[in-house]
């Protein structure tokens, strides 16, 4: 729910906030770079993490987890840095590399759950975990535009990494504490 949260967020406030932060910039600028530089940096990101994880699986039955905490916990420092950026070449850097993070996050979302439930529940799992996902990440649009009108773009954007740590911190609480008992 937390990687909802955060990718909701940033997906929908993104252009706003380019606009905000680069007042010079235009509104088809904002929206181009505020989508197509995540876009690409995930698309990345999804084919590295997904490679990576397929490969060592075999030798690491908890690989599928560790890539995803790896992927959010990248998350944490590159919104810090969309958030602060000063020039639009920093912006477009970390929005890449943001956009690279919830790849390798996003490239074993379902293969992980997978990875503890057991066949023949697969479908209904699949359907729920989407679903809190997608509820909890419902909030996020909404709680960054309350942010923005209490403080300010710059902290609402920084806020986000709240809840990537968050998020890194059940996935390794489930590495660490669960998968072992629920492996399949």
């Amino acid at each position: 729910g937390c990687y909802f949260f955060v990718t909701y967020a940033f997906k929908a406030w993104a252009p706003i906030f380019m606009i905000r932060a680069f007042p010079e910039m235009d509104t088809a600028q904002a929206v181009f770079h505020g989508v197509f530089w995540f876009y690409l940096g995930a698309f990345v990101g999804v084919t590295i993490g997904g490679r990576v994880s397929d490969a060592l699986k075999a030798r690491r039955p908890g690989v599928r987890f560790e890539v995803e905490l790896v992927g959010l916990a990248m998350c944490i420092p590159f919104i810090l840095m969309m958030a602060y950026a000063q020039g639009l070449v920093w912006m477009i850097v970390a929005i890449l590399l943001f956009g690279f993070a919830t790849g390798v996050y996003d490239s074993n979302l379902y293969a992980a759950l997978f990875d503890v439930i057991n066949p023949r529940f697969r479908a209904v799992a699949t359907g729920l975990f989407g679903c809190g996902g997608c509820i909890v990440g419902a909030f996020g649009p909404t709680v960054m535009g309350f942010l923005n009108d209490a403080f300010s773009p710059r902290i609402s954007m920084a806020s986000l990494a709240i809840f990537a740590i968050v998020g890194a911190l059940a996935i390794l609480c489930a590495r660490v504490f669960t998968f072992n008992k629920d492996k399949i």
